[in-house]
């Protein structure tokens, strides 16, 4: 599975938009916006690890804290790019 920016992912019945993806000691992470059944988004995000088929969440906070402060840094770039169009 790959996963990108905006895809729409259901993990065990429960919906998350992708805002961002990166590869981090050759690994695949999705930092994702958790999304209720009517598709609204919520204020729950969270660090998914991507390998292969299988993904699940980032429960380990030495990575997730190795791992935001590069999602915030892509975040804080698109939204200047989206800024400058």
């Amino acid at each position: 599975m790959s996963v990108i920016k905006g895809d729409l992912l259901t993990i065990e019945g429960i919906k998350y938009i992708t805002l961002e993806t990166l590869s981090y000691e050759g690994n695949e992470y999705a930092f994702v916006n958790k999304v209720t059944e009517n598709e609204e988004i919520t204020e729950e995000y969270y660090i998914f690890k991507v390998n292969g088929d299988n993904v699940m969440i980032v429960v380990d906070d030495n990575l997730r804290n190795i791992l935001i402060p590069k999602f915030e840094e892509l975040l804080r770039k698109d939204i200047q790019d989206i800024i400058n169009e």
